[in-house]
């Protein structure tokens, strides 16, 4: 018997709304595990080019500092975004190089002279030794210690400090002296065998800060940025260090004298004392507390990249 029962066609069924919901879950689900992965390989590979960037663990607080390879090739760098940049000496050796808000001044020498630049620009010369620049905090001013009597044998008492007006590039020679470092816009602190003396810019006035018998040693100046604690380094002998008081008139007080390492240059940051060490022909920096703390290092400069000294 035939069986007449008309038979319902096969339709797929529709999508429920709790079907649809499952769907878009899943979808959004995988997304977001896409947008992960995507952030996770972007991550290691901003690492991996960050570890190996020369810059890598470079202390932040030195980005604004001039770092000065050995006089021998002396070649200036500064810190750039992504390392370090070589700093355009117009093909002379760099002695010495500092920078402010506004100026990179560089201290240059070549065969027979010795010559100031600030941004490229010649504000001095001499066939006569010169050393230890400063620049004023606005900018405006800088000053150097030049030899006068061209002798070899030359001692702290034959060095003058001049002070320089960029804009002019006019000198006054306020004294016999060496190691000049402006504590503010009007007053600089310099070095003489028997202590410290300061000059007032605005009245001319001379005055002694501190006795101490530098003597005949050669000393190399340090000063922190904001010029709250100034000091002194001899050769590899000890580093003595003075804070600020008072600005007008200046007034120092005695800190304390820190042990050296030999093979050593200090730069004094805002609070702490930095040294940049020789390691088997690796330059290393280490920090300090500027008083009585024991140095922890804080960087390792890439191979082959001597640097000798730090200057802000």
């Amino acid at each position: 018997m035939e069986n007449s029962s008309a038979q319902t066609p096969l339709v797929p069924p529709s999508d429920s709304p709790r079907s649809a919901s499952t769907h878009r879950l899943s979808w959004i689900v995988g997304f977001g595990l896409a947008l992960v992965l995507i952030g996770i390989v972007i991550a290691g590979v901003w690492w991996w080019h960050s570890s190996r960037s020369p810059l890598a663990g470079f202390p932040p607080e030195l980005r604004a500092a001039v770092l000065l390879t050995p006089h021998a090739n002396g070649v200036a760098y500064s810190v750039g975004k992504n390392g370090f940049v070589t700093l355009d000496s117009g093909g002379k050796v760099v002695r010495e190089a500092t920078r402010g808000a506004k100026h990179v001044v560089f201290l240059l020498e070549d065969a027979t002279s010795y010559a100031v630049t600030v941004d490229g620009e010649t504000i001095a010369t001499s066939s006569l030794p010169m050393q230890h620049i400063s620049l004023s905090p606005d900018g405006t001013k800088l000053a150097v210690a030049r030899e006068s009597k061209g002798s070899v044998a030359a001692t702290t008492t034959d060095w003058h400090v001049f002070v320089y007006t960029i804009a002019t590039k006019k000198a006054t020679d306020i004294g016999a002296g060496f190691s000049p470092v402006f504590l503010g816009d009007a007053h600089i602190m310099y070095f003489v065998p028997y202590g410290i003396r300061m000059h007032d810019l605005g009245n001319a006035s001379d005055y002694i800060a501190l006795l101490y018998p530098f003597k005949d040693n050669p000393v190399e100046t340090l000063a922190s940025p904001d010029r709250k604690m100034i000091g002194w380094s001899i050769g590899d002998g000890p580093v003595g260090l003075f804070a600020v008081t008072h600005v007008a008139p200046v007034a120092l007080h005695y800190e304390g004298t820190g042990s050296t390492t030999p093979n050593t240059r200090y730069t004094l940051g805002n609070g702490v004392l930095y040294e940049v060490r020789q390691d088997n022909g690796v330059s290393e920096v280490w920090k300090r507390s500027a008083v009585n703390q024991e140095p922890v290092k804080i960087y390792t400069f890439p191979k082959g990249m001597t640097i000798e000294k730090i200057t802000f």
